[in-house]
């Protein structure tokens, strides 16, 4: 059952942690150039910040996770302790600058509790989904088969380089949704 409704949370942590998640990642990669592994780790920032605050408030249903935390935890303490366990996890090498970043959220919320009850739950909840992900095939080698067809994968000019994208995104096993099939498109037209 879910815990009764605790006070409402400010909504703006999540503002505030969304952009520091893209800041984040795009400061982990050339200036402008973008990912789509970066949509992984937002998704997982919101997870897990989603699974803090609810498990506070029991607003809403979490996700893959049944723990409910202490009345007397603040969700905006959780839900910035949860996103800065995630990004730190992923962006390690960003950690002095989150810590910062982390320490700037928790400046806005008294210090006592509250706060630390808060903090403790956010960064349980962000533990638990980077359980979760373990082995869901990020960074999987992906073998190119020959071009033996018209549509099949080839080198193209003018570097005729080998593949060296992100092909493992598709075999990540699915975040938030049972299957990628139900968002599939259609087949596409025949080559001839």
């Amino acid at each position: 059952a879910a815990p009764p409704l605790a006070s409402p949370a400010n909504a703006a942590v999540i503002t505030i942690w969304n952009q520091i998640a893209v800041n984040t990642a795009f400061n982990n990669t050339t200036p402008g150039a973008a990912s789509p592994t970066h949509f992984i780790y937002f998704a997982f920032t919101h997870l897990a910040m989603h699974n803090a605050i609810n498990g506070i408030t029991g607003k809403y249903e979490l996700y893959q996770w049944d723990q409910d935390a202490p009345m007397n935890a603040s969700p905006e303490a959780a839900a910035a302790a949860a996103a800065h366990r995630i990004l730190t996890t992923y962006f390690p090498g960003q950690t002095t600058a989150l810590n910062t970043k982390l320490m700037d959220s928790l400046a806005s919320i008294p210090d006592g509790t509250r706060e630390a009850n808060g903090v403790a739950f956010g960064v349980l909840a962000a533990n638990h989904l980077i359980g979760l992900r373990v082995g869901d095939g990020r960074g999987a080698t992906v073998a190119i088969p020959p071009a033996l067809a018209p549509g099949d994968w080839e080198p193209t000019p003018p570097g005729f380089a080998p593949f060296t994208g992100t092909a493992w995104l598709g075999g990540v096993r699915p975040l938030a949704v049972g299957t990628y099939d139900t968002f599939g498109p259609v087949a596409p037209p025949a080559i001839n």
